[in-house]
């Protein structure tokens, strides 16, 4: 997804800005219509990767179960 956005919301923007770069959006930057300058993830759609994974992974543990063992007290074994 491309936003467009004007040189004279960026100074607004920015943080927010960011963020959606961050989220593998590409920011347009432009000056009386025209495009000037263009934001790009540094890693592209990478934050985005990791939230999706870690959905997927909530997922399937929802329908796993561990019988009668308690999966905090597995976690703790050995510990001082």
């Amino acid at each position: 997804m491309t936003r467009h956005v004007s040189t004279s919301e960026v100074g607004k923007e920015l943080a927010s800005l960011l963020e959606a770069v961050e989220d593998g959006e590409e920011v347009i930057i432009t000056r009386d219509g025209e495009p000037v300058a263009r934001l790009l993830p540094m890693r592209p759609h990478a934050r985005r990767e990791v939230r999706d994974t870690i959905r997927r992974i909530r997922q399937l543990r929802r329908g796993m179960r561990l019988g009668d063992l308690d999966w905090r007290a597995l976690r703790d074994t050995g510990r001082g």
